[in-house]
């Protein structure tokens, strides 16, 4: 969902810094809505805040190099 800011909680418990979902970057444009965090594989899980103000966090499976998330009660 665009405004949706999306950080990593690592292994050790720190956290990445957040990238937010952005839509219509200028004049004939769109980002992605794919946000892409490198963690190095050590990443434990994501969290999301989501245009609103709902905060989630998933957990992620060691090894796992991709996470498709949907806002809750929106269809995926």
């Amino acid at each position: 969902a665009y405004g949706a800011r999306v950080r990593i909680r690592r292994a050790d418990g720190s956290w990445s810094g957040a990238r937010e979902l952005h839509g219509g970057g200028g004049y004939w444009s769109q980002d992605s809505a794919t946000v892409v965090l490198r963690e190095g594989g050590d990443a434990e899980a994501i969290e999301v805040r989501w245009p609103g103000g709902l905060v989630t966090t998933n957990t992620v499976a060691s090894g796992v190099g991709e996470v498709t998330l949907s806002m809750p009660g929106s269809t995926p």
